[in-house]
């Protein structure tokens, strides 16, 4: 989901609508409480704020069944609707595999990214000892699975930092933010089939012509996405200069600056390809074409690519290894 999860209400939660095993009844909004004399509380809080949206125990975000006996693994039940759950701590659908995919990094760039479109997780605080806490400087997050009698597994982020697999005591009130599953079964159908996402690249490179350092010599990475789900493609480089295995020495720069006569590569920002980027460590999202190839289900990203040398470069094969990753939204 993209945005808090603000059930609130004495609602009765059923297997039809829900993401529960029998009815559950919401409780009612209350700030009160929240505290180690019971972890175990069945408390939920909403403030009226959309964005931040409504505060749960971890009893209360797992619909009733993180009890005590619940010591680890995920609970089987949670408050979201029918077809989503709370994220695992690990795997398909985990924080740790969405920050990872996103190149959300563990660093105030990863955490002014979490933020941002398309993903917008806010500063919402949390709800301990019957006050709300942190509004605007913590983003905290349950997950379906326990840590221990006590604690349960959370993504916590603030200014400078990214954790997508901390913990958390249970009776606290956090954020909930619901992961959809691979497809989804109609339980009351004669033939039911989940479809699970697809997401699959074959990627080439195209640079063949002879540089020249009177001109900046283009090409392009072409890259053919497989996909059923929706997507971002990035790209990224180990090792982000180019270099040559023959010329220990000297080597091209990634480089937002192209210049005749100058070494610098770069990732094209626009079709035209005047205006360049350089490449980074992290998987980063970087002006594409997309077209049809043809086959259902598949798109061919077009990535232009720029070099400039200048004229005194020893004579040699310059290159990287550039990885695209297709991350499903």
């Amino acid at each position: 989901m993209t945005q808090n999860l603000r059930l609130v209400g004495e609602k009765t939660l059923t297997p039809a609508d829900s993401d529960v095993v029998s009815d559950y009844t919401l409780p009612a909004s209350d700030i009160n409480g929240y505290n180690a004399s019971n972890y175990y509380a069945n408390q939920m809080y909403y403030a009226g704020d959309e964005t931040n949206g409504a505060y749960y125990s971890w009893t209360a975000a797992t619909a009733g069944t993180g009890t005590s006996s619940v010591t680890s693994g995920d609970a089987p039940s949670s408050v979201c609707p029918k077809g989503w759950k709370l994220p695992p701590n690990s795997g398909n659908g985990s924080y740790t595999n969405f920050t990872s995919a996103a190149g959300i990094t563990n660093s105030p760039d990863g955490s002014n990214k979490i933020r941002s479109a398309p993903y917008n997780f806010p500063y919402a605080g949390y709800v301990d000892n019957g006050s709300l806490y942190n509004v605007g400087s913590d983003g905290v997050y349950w997950s379906r699975t326990a840590n221990s009698t006590n604690y349960a597994y959370i993504l916590y982020f603030y200014s400078s930092t990214v954790y997508p697999a901390s913990n958390g005591t249970r009776y606290v009130g956090r954020s909930v933010r619901c992961v959809a599953l691979g497809g989804s079964l109609e339980e009351d159908s004669n033939v039911a089939v989940r479809v699970q996402p697809v997401l699959t690249i074959d990627a080439t490179t195209d640079m063949k012509e002879l540089a020249s350092a009177a001109t900046i010599t283009t090409g392009s990475i072409s890259a053919t996405i497989s996909a059923n789900t929706a997507y971002q493609v990035m790209l990224s480089a180990d090792q982000t200069s180019l270099k040559s295995a023959t010329v220990t020495d000297t080597e091209i720069p990634a480089s937002s600056t192209l210049q005749p006569g100058t070494n610098a590569w770069g990732i094209a920002t626009n079709a035209e390809a005047t205006a360049y980027a350089a490449i980074t460590n992290s998987p980063t999202v970087y002006y594409s074409s997309a077209t049809g190839s043809g086959t259902p289900g598949q798109t061919v990203h077009q990535f232009g690519i720029g070099a400039s040398i200048s004229p005194a470069l020893p004579a040699g094969t310059y290159s990287t290894v550039v990885t695209v990753t297709a991350a499903a939204l």
